[in-house]
């Protein structure tokens, strides 16, 4: 969100530990992280995406809440329905990722958990 509540058109670039680098095409060449105390996602921003969870196959758009983002490696990444996700890891009692089969790290489960 812009100054004085405006929403504005922006790129999303590379994960940050706490949220993500976003371009702002109208407001110069530097990225800056969406957890500065002027940038706010705008509600329901998965409404607008094309993919589906791969493991239920239903559409991300569709969900009442925020998708999970998950990473298979380090250029590609996956959204999942979150509860889904956890289930899915419970009872397989496999804690990998359902596309690229790597480990989990600690802080992925965590932030699955939180």
């Amino acid at each position: 969100e812009g100054r004085g509540g405006v929403w504005l058109k922006a790129e999303r670039g590379e994960k940050t530990k706490q949220g993500y680098m976003v371009l702002f095409p109208d407001k110069g060449p530097q990225p800056q992280d969406t957890k500065a105390a002027h940038i706010r996602l705008k509600p329901g921003w998965w409404k607008h995406l094309r993919e589906e969870d791969v493991i239920s196959l239903e559409p991300l758009s569709k969900l009442k809440y925020e998708p999970f983002e998950l990473p298979s490696s380090d250029e590609k990444m996956y959204w999942f329905d979150g509860k889904v996700l956890a289930n899915y890891l419970v009872s397989s009692a496999n804690f990998v990722h359902p596309v690229s089969r790597r480990p989990l790290t600690r802080a992925e489960v965590l932030a699955l958990d939180a």
